[in-house]
């Protein structure tokens, strides 16, 4: 007898008098309605608002150009600084009218006072801000990731209007002379809104996630915004009708916007080769000029053929994209080679008083030939300025050159972001932070955060956190780093400084604004701690994805280094046959159909894409992450390791990351969804599972070195929405070897399809599978293979199959049951735990465990056993890595990763469905808590982003 998983929840929550822990919505301070209420040189950039003071929007203007006309001369000194908020790394803070705004990813949006750094007000969203606001006649305009945006008096915080527009990750635009904000979201697509209001004036649906800021045409007729289709599209700034659509090359548009620089339009894209690749081939393209010529303008002369020739020859190593504005065409290639660090967006380009800066790779230059290479390339980052009419760069000179004195890097694999102060060229590299006077050619130094600064060059000491030149304490411990825990940011990216107010406000690494002005002055405003205030305070943490609050009150317990509330466990009554027996995974008869529709959709999606053919696994590049695949492989190890799979690019000796590449995950997935789809996408989805089953049995290994249709890495149907142009020379090794936990899904499958007839016919593999796995357990998800062919057994004795005997079904529940015996208790799931981390490393192969792999895999009763039966130490350990330094923002698809372990500034898709599938399975939140951690598939065939929709429809009301 089977019952249905809220009944057996029920049952055993009044059993233990348990009550498991949920997550706290927060409600916003004011009560927030969706309404409407009632090729040429650019020019240089409109100073009638930099006359002002101040920097309203991203990039300053509509037009995004990072530039203002205020010139603030050093020497610097920091006027204030403020520590410990958890700002997105791609965030500037914008300023009007004396006052300072910034969001942070615990959902506040804070106010100061641009002068001094005092607290004005702040304002409490439902999710985190992931980008910058934006101020229009006295209301700041900012997106979050709860789906709204707002719009907050800037004089005292009060909500004016909040419209739901889809969760954001990108900054407004500000369009003045309409009174307009326009707003992109994760889901797609662009709106447009009265800034006064809030009222809806167009929404035109891109196709694709929009993680790229908007920007304005010169003459405000055009809307610029690209998508994750890697497409540039210009919109009708009045209508919202398209106006043209251009796709580029790369991986992802993320975290930049488009800069308008006359009748020319400038996207950067987010390379898919790994970007030391990248730097050394970027080395050699240049050598192929032979060699190093006497000046830098001769040696640019040989070097610059040859990198537009390489970007022609291979365009998907093109990141710079300059497109006539008026219609979409390339004005052709640039030669700029990649530069920047952790595989990120490159920097855009800025506008400054005599033309166009960017950053660029040249053989000689001022940090070349100053001797400041970086790393293992030959040829380091310069700054030039680029001719739009010719796409050629002249290299900047600095006084008394050939000698470089350190105060800017632009170095090639580390972040570099330019700003302009009137003459001053500020370069934004992720340790200091320098500048160059363009007319002059003086170097000025800015900031450091960095205790030891040898690039001061000062034998007095005056540099450093006790001298009186400027300096920003943020890594390290003791008196020189007084940055409170957690000190994280998302992602690592850079925002450029910016210019306001007669000062220089710079976004440091971990979580830091300092506000420069000219000196001398005296000692900084130092303000410090306010994150933890506001993090305590259960109205606003669940923003932050912390868990919070349950229905009993007692007992207190410490989780990491936040207090939460937690029943307490009383196990004696219940035993492991209990989660064996009850079958947790029945439909939901009534299931919210919002949630149903979004099911359809991306199946459907998926059948579509396929098309009958193989989906090919989903290629990811994200610099130094680890590349091990899930799921593990135990089968084709030496001695009788225990090996992971890996997907490497076989010609450059680097790795990316694969996800989705094994058959059992696709038909546990497939057999999640089967109930919500629908007859007709029912019958699509029986069809295509046959053809892909009798392609790649979920029963089998992988044929490794497949040739033809066999070959399931490289031939087939593509996920991605760009190209992996090096596809064919992928490899895997060791092979993959069929997933134990396929059994679990191809029981599933066969229940919810009532079409036994495939696991009748190959009952002999499914023994010899289990045969072979059934004594050797490493994961969880192990376990429900073993549950999954007990109740296949059963099921398929029940209905008559011949090659399923009585002892085959009595064996294997009393194996399932044994094993669910022996994993109750802490040192159990904390050895499980251990081998995890150790295995699924995170950046730089570090295991800090924060993707949580122990929960890879869970399934309902596997879940509901870490639970009750492990002395809350699963529990506890979920709720630990969710805040202090670890994955507080693990629900968001693309989420930064903190605390800058290693070179990669994204985590993996696998941690926000590990942490998800725990907090449904583990911690058992309702439909309502686990909404609020849905987020956008990261691609057609998403099988975590399913897994997750149904896994909400299913938990408890």
């Amino acid at each position: 007898m089977t019952l249905p998983r809220r009944w057996f929840q029920t049952a055993l929550a009044g059993l233990l008098a348990l009550q498991t822990v949920a997550a706290f919505i927060p409600v916003p301070t004011a009560r927030a309605q969706d309404e409407p209420p009632a090729a040429t040189e650019a020019p240089v950039v409109d100073t009638a608002q930099a006359a002002a003071g101040d920097w309203p929007q991203l990039g300053q203007n509509a037009q995004r150009t990072n530039a203002s006309s205020q010139q603030v001369n050093g020497p610097y000194c920091y006027a204030w600084k403020w520590y410990g908020i958890p700002f997105a790394s791609r965030a500037q803070p914008v300023v009007a009218a004396g006052r300072l705004f910034l969001g942070g990813m615990d959902g506040v949006l804070y106010a100061r006072d641009a002068s001094t750094g005092g607290a004005l007000w702040q304002y409490q969203t439902g999710g985190p801000i992931r980008h910058s606001a934006g101020v229009a006649a006295g209301i700041v305009v900012v997106g979050s990731h709860d789906g709204s945006t707002y719009g907050i008096d800037a004089t005292n915080g009060g909500l004016v209007w909040r419209t739901t527009t889809g969760a954001s990750a990108t900054a407004p635009l500000i369009d003045e002379a309409r009174g307009w904000a326009y707003v992109g979201s994760t889901d797609g697509t662009l709106t447009a809104l009265n800034a006064s209001t809030g009222a809806v004036q167009w929404a035109y649906p891109t196709g694709a996630a929009i993680l790229t800021s908007p920007a304005l045409s010169a003459d405000g007729n055009l809307v610029y915004v690209g998508n994750e289709n890697i497409q540039a599209i210009a919109v009708n700034a009045q209508s919202g009708t398209q106006a043209w659509r251009t796709t580029l090359r790369g991986q992802s548009l993320t975290d930049r916007y488009p800069v308008v620089l006359g009748d020319t339009v400038v996207f950067r894209s987010q390379p898919v080769y790994n970007f030391h690749k990248l730097l050394l081939d970027g080395d050699g393209v240049m050598d192929r000029a032979g060699g190093v010529r006497s000046s830098i303008e001769a040696d640019w002369a040989v070097v610059r053929p040859q990198i537009v020739s390489y970007l022609n020859a291979e365009p998907d190593t093109q990141t710079f994209f300059a497109l006539n504005a008026a219609s979409g065409a390339s004005r052709g290639t640039a030669p700029v080679l990649y530069t920047y660090g952790n595989n990120d967006t490159p920097a855009p380009p800025v506008q400054g008083p005599d033309g166009v800066y960017t950053v660029y790779r040249p053989r000689r230059g001022m940090q070349t030939d100053g001797g400041s290479t970086h790393v293992r390339t030959k040829y380091d980052a310069e700054i030039g300025r680029i001719n739009l009419s010719s796409l050629d760069i002249t290299g900047v000179r600095q006084t008394g050159y050939p000698t470089f004195g350190r105060q800017l890097r632009a170095t090639s694999d580390e972040p570099a972001v330019l700003t302009f102060s009137g003459n001053i060229m500020l370069v934004d590299n992720w340790e200091r932070l320098g500048g160059l006077n363009v007319s002059t050619g003086q170097l000025l130094y800015a900031s450091n955060v960095s205790n030891e600064w040898p690039e001061c060059y000062d034998p007095t000491g005056v540099c450093g956190p006790y001298g009186t030149n400027t300096f920003f304490p943020m890594s390290g411990s003791g008196a020189a780093y007084p940055v409170p825990s957690p000190r994280v940011t998302e992602g690592n990216q850079r925002p450029g400084a910016v210019v306001a107010n007669n000062m220089i406000y710079w976004r440091v690494i971990e979580g830091g604004l300092g506000a420069l002005k000219t000196g001398p002055c005296g000692a900084a405003a130092v303000y410090t701690s306010e994150a933890s205030t506001v993090l305590d305070d259960p109205a606003t943490a669940e923003a932050a994805g912390y868990s919070v609050a349950v229905t009993e009150p007692e007992p207190v317990q410490a989780i990491g280094d936040h207090m939460v509330y937690l029943p307490a466990l009383s196990l004696s009554h219940i035993t492991a046959t209990q989660y064996f027996v009850a079958d947790l995974t029945l439909p939901d008869p009534t299931p919210p159909m919002d949630l149903v529709l979004r099911v359809r959709a991306e199946v459907s999606a998926m059948l579509t894409r396929a098309n009958g053919q193989h989906l090919m696994p989903y290629y990811l590049e994200r610099g130094f992450s680890n590349p091990n695949a899930w799921p593990h492989n135990a089968r084709n190890c030496p001695q009788g390791q225990h090996c992971l799979p890996v997907i490497s690019f076989v010609d450059s000796g680097l790795y990316g990351n694969v996800f989705w590449q094994d058959p059992g995950e696709l038909l546990y997935t497939m057999a999640m969804a089967y109930p919500y789809l629908g007859n007709d996408l029912q019958a699509q989805a029986r069809a295509y599972m046959a053809a892909e089953m009798a392609r790649f049995s979920p029963l089998s290994d992988l044929p490794y070195g497949g040739t033809g249709a066999q070959d399931w890495l490289k031939v087939g149907v593509a996920r991605e929405n760009y190209a992996v142009p090096f596809r064919s020379r992928l490899n895997n090794w060791p092979p993959v070897a069929a997933n134990f936990s396929a059994l679990y899904g191809l029981w599933l499958w066969s229940r919810n399809t009532a079409d036994y007839n495939y696991a009748c016919t190959r009952w002999s593999s499914a023994r010899s599978l289990y045969n072979a796995r059934r004594t050797n357990l490493m994961y969880y998800a192990d376990l429900a293979g073993a549950v999954g062919y007990a109740r296949l057994a059963q099921d398929l004795r029940t209905r008559g199959c011949a090659a399923v005997t009585a002892g085959d079904v009595s064996d294997s529940e009393n194996t399932a049951i044994t094993l669910m015996q022996s994993l109750v208790g802490s040192s159990t799931f904390n050895t499980f735990r251990a081998r995890a981390d150790s295995e699924y490393l995170d950046p730089r192969n570090i295991a800090t465990g924060w993707s949580a792999p122990v929960f890879f895999g869970l399934t309902p009763e596997v879940g509901a056993l870490l639970r009750d039966q492990t002395s809350g130490a699963a529990r506890d350990y979920l709720l630990a890595q969710q805040s202090g330094n670890g994955m507080r923002w693990w629900y968001l698809t693309r989420a930064g990763v903190q605390s800058e372990e290693g070179e990669t500034s994204f985590i993996l898709p696998s941690a926000s469905w590990s942490f998800f599938m725990a907090r449904a399975y583990v911690l058992s939140d309702n439909e309502t808590a686990l909404r609020r951690y849905l987020d956008r598939p990261l691609a057609v065939g998403d099988l975590y982003s399913i897994q997750r929709l149904v896994a909400t429809i299913q938990a408890p009301d």
